[in-house]
């Protein structure tokens, strides 16, 4: 299976880097989270 259970972190649709669940702003490029 190709799914991983990634728990309460968000991931950045712009850099496809993994934030906190609390991010509001992505750690990596600073995108605003969804």
């Amino acid at each position: 299976m190709g799914v991983t259970e990634v728990g309460d972190q968000k991931k950045c649709a712009v850099c496809g880097g993994m934030n906190p669940a609390g991010a509001v702003k992505c750690l990596l490029c600073g995108s605003l989270l969804m």
